[in-house]
């Protein structure tokens, strides 16, 4: 494996945030020794790291080997994806729309608020993701998009089975859970 990390840092700020938004999520759903590595570093010291940056592709290549065909367990890559697609979605309607990483960060955030309400994420655990997370997405106006203006996007989700509206959620921090299915469809 070659990691190139002289050219990540070539690239701006905004990006390189954008990009740490994927390593954020492969600790979450997959190795909390890792979140507990990143979760307390700057984007770019991250993008510098060339031991952590590897971790991160074998974390999304186990999991891709382990389910090619995304049945199974190739699903906990959709972390922060069912809402974060759609409120990027949302933000392409406006003249700055969101980079992918920023609006999979939101996503993110709420993904978990609806894990501690729907599959047992520990206050604790989701307080402290909150805090990580809300350092690269307070000043995003769509952090706090509501549910009316979501649940269009929401419901043409690909995940969707029998117009039900299919989540990756956290059990806790590094053990994620496949299509689950929050009652009142999404809950912010």
């Amino acid at each position: 494996m070659f990691v190139d990390v002289a050219f990540l840092q070539t690239l701006p700020p905004r990006h390189i945030t954008n990009g740490f938004a994927e390593a954020l999520k492969h600790a979450l759903i997959y190795d909390k020794k890792l979140w507990q590595k990143i979760k307390n570093i700057a984007p770019l010291e991250f993008s510098a790291n060339a031991k952590l940056i590897e971790r991160c592709i074998k974390i999304k290549c186990e999991i891709v080997k382990a389910d090619s065909n995304e049945n199974g367990m190739r699903k906990l890559l959709n972390f922060g994806h069912t809402i974060g697609h759609a409120i990027e979605s949302l933000s392409m309607l406006s003249p700055t729309p969101l980079l992918h990483g920023e609006a999979v960060m939101i996503g993110m955030l709420h993904e978990a608020r609806l894990s501690h309400q729907c599959a047992g994420l520990p206050l604790n655990q989701l307080k402290e993701i909150e805090n990580v997370l809300n350092q690269y997405i307070k000043n995003q106006k769509f952090k706090n998009a509501t549910t009316k203006q979501l649940l269009p996007y929401l419901l043409n989700d690909k995940k969707n089975n029998y117009n039900h509206i299919r989540y990756t959620l956290l059990k806790e921090i590094g053990q994620g859970m496949v299509d689950l299915n929050c009652k009142d469809e999404y809950r912010s």
